[in-house]
């Protein structure tokens, strides 16, 4: 039999889907992250990976974005991995309305000292998205993402606490390219069983 993982995500996010601050109004905004995939070994070396995720604002009273994923992962050797995928998402802002595609192509490795784990994952991504309002128009964007991260397996403990930090660097047509994002996420995962966990991490952008 196949052995399958599943996991659940719940998230406060801080910035740009969490507490905000109006400049002139001095307004807060909350929202929440929430999703859930699960994944599929095909053999020792080849991976597959589905995950539904709904974001929530304006504290929490509307749906802000609904994202579906597939990606596809091929381990290397023992520390590096290779993987690719695509992203749907829908959502609705004021009178227009999104829908975004994502193809993504990364690499990522990770080594274990003691019960550290430290990580680097490098990502490309392109996406466009197809916007209604008045019309149709066609938006295109390409980033590079880079992440590190570190988590500590606690002794005799069902949670491992993580800590990490992406860099994102602009590459869209027609823009200046630059660095323009930096993500910081605090959490920790709790082992359910030995297939399923619990991930539970705030994050400012």
């Amino acid at each position: 039999m196949k052995k399958y993982s599943s996991s659940l995500h719940l998230a406060l996010l801080l910035g740009a889907f969490g507490l905000g601050l109006v400049a002139n109004a001095q307004e807060r905004d909350y929202g929440l992250w929430t999703g859930a995939d699960i994944g599929q070994k095909l053999n020792k070396r080849i991976s597959l990976s589905l995950a539904g995720e709904l974001k929530f604002k304006d504290t929490l009273t509307k749906v802000d974005e609904f994202l579906a994923e597939f990606s596809l992962g091929v381990k290397i050797n023992s520390h590096f991995d290779l993987f690719g995928g695509y992203r749907l998402g829908r959502s609705d802002d004021n009178d227009a309305f999104f829908t975004n595609h994502r193809f993504t192509l990364g690499a990522k490795t990770d080594w274990d000292i003691s019960r550290l784990k430290l990580g680097y994952n490098m990502r490309y991504e392109y996406e466009f998205a197809e916007i209604y309002t008045n019309g149709y128009n066609l938006e295109e964007s390409k980033r590079a993402r880079g992440k590190v991260s570190m988590e500590y397996n606690l002794p005799n403990s069902k949670l491992t606490p993580f800590v990490s930090a992406e860099l994102f660097y602009d590459m869209s047509p027609n823009k200046e390219q630059e660095f323009n994002r930096i993500r910081y996420r605090l959490g920790s995962d709790y082992a359910i069983n030995k297939r399923n966990k619990l991930e539970i991490f705030a994050q400012y952008q």
